[in-house]
């Protein structure tokens, strides 16, 4: 089977060619149209905040002017690429490399160092995602602070749990997969020859699935990739015992799956109709609402640490956004001081207590504002608990976690339906992930 590579332009040529856009986006001077003709230092950011905040800080520098721009990739690539006209800005974590590569990102190391607020001390590992030596994620210089990022939990329907008699997840102690498949299959409900509550969605339909398959190599003493990350290899034992689980989940008929799919757009919306018992996802989906079906956070809903694969407990962020500066800003020391009043000040305090998501420092763990509703507080609760487990897991930076997201669900699916025995289709796809690491790593 030949894995088909989705059409999507490469980081590395998007970046040129928003370069040669450089005259049109930022010659019509629309870009400082509203900054006036004064003489005062201008901080230019593209951060999404309410504008309070913003007059808040600009308090503290009654000389400062500051432009905030909506956000918008392009335009963020094109300021960047001709090295003016941005001095904060937001970006994901995957940009690190290609962004470094390109020398557009300020070096934070020596901020955070000297600084009583921020030093790395206080900084928890989800912000290691913005670390980059040239070759290997996670190390060397630090080019960003983690803004948001979202945890993977085990989500479950307390009612769908209470209507079949069976005891709720521990919220402190994880399950095995096996206890977690066989919980999938107790929990599943049919009618006739259909499916009427599915028992377990296990991160398949809910964008996790990469970032479960490193974690749980991880737990197990093992690495999909090779040490410098330019090599993964989906034949070893371990990993192929992952992918057989997926199979046997599939082929168990408990889950929306190639085999048993469900007629939504969104698994989200089984979970939030009583139709879906458990679900691994992240806590983004603690904010996605819909006046269609009840909030994903409605007290019907309990939360439990992820299964765990191997011997060694650990977990970390999939995903996450960060908040840098340009290398060529002219007002760095001021920049820093607004990602200091970002990440730990009133915005991140604000945060906390309307969401119940963690921070990502260690002195805003214990807010003076706790969350104030149930949800929030249970959500809070769950997520402070999983902290002494959290690290920094080892994701490739030479290949998009959707390119890979795809590509493993691709051959996943030819085995799930028979198809293509296991064997080959993990040695077809070390050999397709291979190429595209080869060539994520030729771009930098």
């Amino acid at each position: 089977m030949e894995i088909s590579s989705p059409s999507t332009l490469s980081r590395r040529h998007f970046l040129a060619y928003s370069a040669r856009l450089l005259g049109t986006a930022l010659g019509a001077g629309s870009l400082f149209s509203a900054c006036g003709s004064g003489t005062e230092p201008l901080l230019t950011i593209m951060v999404n905040m309410p504008s309070h905040y913003l007059t808040e800080f600009q308090k503290r520098y009654p000389s400062l002017r500051i432009l905030q721009q909506p956000e918008n990739r392009t335009k963020l690539i094109t300021s960047l690429m001709g090295r003016v006209g941005i001095d904060v800005f937001e970006y994901v974590d995957e940009d690190v490399p290609v962004f470094a590569h390109e020398g557009v990102l300020a070096d934070l190391s020596s901020y955070s160092a000297k600084d009583p607020i921020l030093p790395p001390s206080n900084l928890l590992p989800v912000n290691d995602a913005y670390r980059w030596n040239g070759t290997v994620l996670g190390q060397g210089p630090r080019y960003a602070l983690a803004s948001s990022w979202s945890y993977p939990l085990l989500w479950f329907n307390k009612t769908l749990f209470d209507q079949q008699g069976i005891s709720y997840p521990s919220e402190t102690v994880p399950m095995s997969y096996d206890k977690l498949l066989a919980l999938g299959r107790r929990l599943t409900v049919h009618e006739g020859n259909e499916i009427r509550v599915y028992g377990l969605e296990p991160g398949w339909n809910t964008g996790m699935l990469y970032g479960l398959l490193v974690q749980n190599l991880a737990q197990a003493g093992t690495s999909l990739f090779s040490s410098d990350q330019t090599r993964a290899d989906f034949t070893t034992p371990q990993a192929k015992e992952l992918l057989q689980w997926y199979v046997t989940w599939a082929q168990a008929g408990i889950g929306p799956s190639p085999v048993t799919p469900a007629n939504v757009t969104n698994v989200q919306i089984l979970y939030r109709q009583g139709k879906l018992a458990m679900m691994i996802a992240d806590t983004s989906v603690a904010g996605i609402s819909s006046p269609l079906v009840p909030s994903p956070l409605s007290s019907q809903t309990g939360f439990a640490p992820l299964p765990q694969w191997g011997a060694r407990r650990l977990t970390g962020c999939f995903a996450s956004q960060g908040i840098g500066l340009a290398a060529f800003s002219q007002h760095k020391d001021v920049a820093w001081k607004f990602l200091e009043y970002y990440t730990a000040g009133p915005p991140a305090q604000d945060r906390i207590a309307a969401t119940g998501l963690l921070p990502v420092v260690r002195s805003l763990l214990h807010p003076v504002q706790q969350p104030t509703a149930a949800q929030h507080q249970l959500l809070w609760r769950i997520l402070e608990q999983q902290l002494p487990y959290n690290t920094a897991l080892p994701f490739s930076p030479y290949i998009h976690r959707g390119d890979m997201i795809a590509a493993i669900e691709q051959s996943l699916t030819a085995v799930m339906q028979g198809q293509m025995p296991l064997d080959e289709m993990a040695r077809q796809l070390t050999e397709t992930v291979n190429q595209r690491l080869k060539e994520g790593k030729q771009a930098l």
